[in-house]
């Protein structure tokens, strides 16, 4: 019983116990429709096909499929495999394209090469995820002009700046540039997958 049931336990002789169990219930399933003659009639005519003249020997054309089939399920296991590959493998600092700094959810992708830098910095709404408009104010504040970012969705200043916008890209950038280089970028895959 235990044989049985280490074998139960392994997935191809469990698979191998199935496929056995399958093959006799169509055996019976079959005799008890009567279906073996016609079975046996099947097997005749297809031997005597194999044999039949064409412009092509038959034999030849199974052999043709039988190799397409072969190269077909090939390419089809390598995809498979390939895609359980980079779903299962571990992520890393490339996966790491959303974080949330001065309240706002920042989302950007990176620059293909060996020296890839962070680019495309969209800004959006930590509570709606709407992508938000940057809003110049009309004054100043000690000489750094001041603006914010703001979502139309929710009608709010989400974060107030009193620096130049693309100094605030910079420094997004750079702080970015720390996540990766201090391995906290792992912390915010985690809360990311801890959101969803």
């Amino acid at each position: 019983m235990s044989i049985i049931k280490t074998i139960w336990k392994d997935p191809v002789g469990s698979k191998l116990i199935v496929a056995g169990i399958s093959t006799i219930c169509a055996a019976a399933w079959a005799t008890f429709k009567g279906w073996w003659p016609r079975i046996g009639e099947g097997i005749i005519y297809g031997w005597n096909w194999l044999a039949m003249s064409s412009s092509h020997p038959n034999w030849l054309l199974i052999l043709l499929w039988l190799l397409a089939l072969v190269v077909f399920f090939y390419i089809a296991a390598r995809t498979i495999f390939s895609m359980r590959a980079s779903a299962g493998s571990a992520p890393t600092w490339q996966s790491y394209k959303s974080d949330q700094f001065n309240g706002v959810v920042w989302h950007w992708r990176y620059s293909a090469g060996p020296h890839s830098s962070v680019e495309n910095l969209i800004p959006l709404c930590p509570t709606c995820q709407c992508q938000l408009m940057r809003k110049d104010s009309d004054g100043y504040y000690y000489g750094n002009s001041l603006y914010s970012l703001y979502c139309t969705h929710c009608a709010t200043n989400v974060a107030e700046f009193e620096e130049e916008y693309p100094d605030t890209l910079r420094s997004i950038e750079l702080l970015i540039g720390r996540n990766i280089r201090s391995g906290d970028w792992r912390k915010a895959l985690g809360a990311e997958g801890a959101a969803d």
